[in-house]
C-alpha cells in the first residue's frame, strides 16, 4: 500500500468483544490474558502495524465502549481495558500530531441481531459516523461520542 498507493488513508479498528465473568477479585489468569492483555496488544500491534503508514489523509479510528467511563459489575475487565483504549488514543493522538487519531465511544448498538431499544444508536449510524469522522478533515484527533441515535443525528447533521 506504501509503495502503490502512498500509503493507508482510513483504519477503523473495531477488535474487542464483551466479558461478563464477574467481579474483579475472582478473574482467573486466563479472564485477564483474554479480556484485558490480549485485546489490549491486539490494538498496540495494530497501530504499530499501521500509523506509520497512513497517508495523513484520513484518520486512525478505534472502536470502544462506553464501558470506558463507567464501571460495569460483573464486566469490570471490559471497563478497564476499554479505558486503557481511551488512552492509547490519546498518547497515539499526542505522539502523531501529524495524524488524526479518534476513539468511536459507542452506547448500546442496536444491530440485526439486538434490536434494542429506542434510542440506542444503530449499526448503520456507527457506519455513517465512522466514515465521516474518518473523512472529515475538520474532525480532529479526540473523541466521538455516539451514546445514542440522536449523538450520530447531530454529528451527521454537522457534516
Amino acid at each position: 500500500m506504501v509503495e502503490m498507493r502512498g500509503g493507508i488513508d482510513d483504519v477503523i479498528v473495531p477488535v474487542g468483544g464483551w466479558w461478563a465473568g464477574g467481579p474483579l477479585t475472582g478473574i482467573t489468569a486466563d479472564d485477564w490474558q483474554q479480556a484485558f492483555t490480549g485485546l489490549a496488544t491486539a490494538h498496540m500491534g495494530l497501530a504499530r502495524a499501521v500509523l506509520p503508514r497512513m497517508s495523513g489523509a484520513g484518520a486512525y479510528t478505534i472502536v470502544v465502549g462506553q464501558s470506558a467511563e463507567f464501571p460495569v459489575p460483573g464486566s469490570g475487565l471490559v471497563s478497564m481495558e476499554q479505558t486503557a483504549l481511551l488512552m492509547l488514543q490519546r498518547v497515539l493522538a499526542a505522539e502523531n500530531p501529524g495524524r488524526r487519531v479518534l476513539a468511536l465511544e459507542l452506547g448500546p448498538v442496536a444491530t440485526r441481531f439486538a434490536p434494542g431499544e429506542t434510542g440506542w444508536v444503530t449499526s448503520e449510524q456507527v457506519g455513517a459516523v465512522a466514515i465521516a469522522a474518518s473523512t472529515g478533515a475538520d474532525v480532529a484527533s479526540g473523541t466521538v461520542l455516539l451514546a445514542s441515535a440522536a449523538d450520530a443525528a447531530a454529528f451527521l447533521a454537522a457534516r
